[in-house]
């Protein structure tokens, strides 16, 4: 445990925000191309508007065999917006 003099410097160092990566134009290009493929159903318990879009079968599928309702599909909201942009 760091004495007390060692934790109020480690607090005033400012961690950096955002990290940028260093990867090829063909990663980059697989990430677009395949974006759809990684998108999963829910989010904190929420049914993913993306998912629905991007699987209606698998969606028909789910309310089928009563893992979800017609009424989480209607009320499904884009929760994976911030990890979209593979498809800018």
């Amino acid at each position: 445990m760091p004495c007390l003099v060692c934790r109020r410097r480690m607090q005033k160092i400012t961690k950096p925000r955002r990290t940028s990566e260093v990867t090829t134009e063909s990663i980059k290009e697989d990430r677009k191309k395949y974006a759809d493929t990684i998108v999963q159903p829910f989010r904190q318990g929420q049914l993913a508007k993306e998912f629905v879009e991007a699987y209606p079968d698998r969606v028909k599928e789910m309310v089928k065999e009563k893992n979800i309702t017609q009424e989480e599909v209607k009320n499904a909201k884009p929760v994976w917006t911030e990890e979209s942009y593979y498809k800018k």
